[in-house]
Parts: structure tokens; C-alpha cells; sequence
């Protein structure tokens, strides 16, 4: 099992709150999922299936790399419920501005706590994942509309037991962007 974060987004290089918004890569974040594909290949890494986010950064790591280990051809697997974090109505704004807006220990509570979420989303905001293409086949009550990291760990680590760990028990190499 081989896990690795995407490159860096254009929202991390912003210092904004990512979350599930589909940014992409930066050239740095190309750069850096290449050096990922070149130090897995120099060690001699080889993927059976690999699983990555709905999201359009995780997905081109996932193709970067597998391009530098000349295994573009092993299913990839995407899924919602390998997002990160969803951030709610912070989403999409400046760390720093939104630190100053509410308030820098409100804003770690956010970030760092297990179990407090930033504030929800409305319904009908263009940000609610139910209102975006890519997730109009998934039941509504699945999507957030904010996450807790806590939340976060009860939508991946279901997944993660009940599809890639199989996997792994079937003696699979397992890379997971």
C-alpha cells in the first residue's frame, strides 16, 4: 500500500480553503507528482489498482505518476468518499482574510479540532456538492455540506476497510492518491 497526497492545487498555492472544490494542479504540483512516479519507480514500485478522489488534482497525480511507472493501464478506481475534507462555507475563501473575518481561534477550532466543523453550506449554494455534476448520482444525504475531521474519518475509513483492504488481502499492490 502506497498512499500520496496530489501536487500542490492552485487554492493551495492561493492559501485558500480547498476542501471539495475541483481545482487543478500547479506547475509545482505537475512537478511534484512527478518526482512521486520517479522515486516510486527507482525503487521499483508496481500498482495492481489504484484508488483516487472525484477530484481532478488527486486524479492527475494518480495519472502522473502511473505515466512515470509506465502503468496508465491498471484500473483506477474514483470515489467520493476518498474527498478531502469538505471546509463548508469556508470553502473557497482566504485562509488569512477568513482568520481575520472570524476569528484566528474559531478558525483553528475549524481546522484542527476532531469533532467541529466550520459552518454548513446552504442547500441551494453552488458549493453543495448536490448541486455539482459530479456527484449527481450519489443519494443526497451522503454529501456534506461541511466536515469535521471527524466526519471525514467516518466517510474514508468505511470505504478504505470495505474496498481497498480487500484488495490488499488479495495480495494486490494498492496505490491510493
Amino acid at each position: 500500500l502506497v498512499l500520496i497526497r496530489h501536487g500542490q492545487s492552485e487554492f493551495n498555492q492561493e492559501n485558500i480553503f480547498t476542501g471539495w472544490t475541483d481545482v487543478d494542479l500547479t506547475k509545482i504540483g505537475i512537478e511534484e507528482a512527478h518526482i512521486a512516479g520517479v522515486i516510486l519507480k527507482n525503487n521499483s514500485f508496481t500498482f495492481d489498482i489504484c484508488f483516487t478522489s472525484t477530484l481532478k488534482r488527486s486524479i492527475k497525480t494518480s495519472f502522473i505518476v502511473l505515466d512515470q511507472l509506465n502503468q496508465l493501464y491498471i484500473p483506477i478506481i474514483k470515489d467520493f468518499h476518498l474527498n478531502e475534507r469538505h471546509y463548508g462555507a469556508i470553502q473557497g475563501l482566504n485562509k488569512k482574510e477568513t482568520s481575520l473575518k472570524y476569528g484566528k481561534k474559531l478558525v483553528y477550532e475549524w481546522r484542527r479540532s476532531y469533532s467541529i466543523p466550520p459552518p454548513k453550506l446552504d442547500e441551494d449554494d453552488i458549493r453543495n456538492p448536490a448541486n455539482i455534476e459530479q456527484y449527481k448520482n450519489i443519494d443526497r444525504k451522503e454529501l456534506p455540506l461541511t466536515e469535521s475531521l471527524e466526519d471525514t474519518v467516518k466517510r474514508v475509513i468505511p470505504y478504505f476497510d470495505k474496498q481497498i483492504i480487500p484488495e490488499i488481502k488479495k495480495g494486490k499492490s494498492v496505490l491510493v492518491v
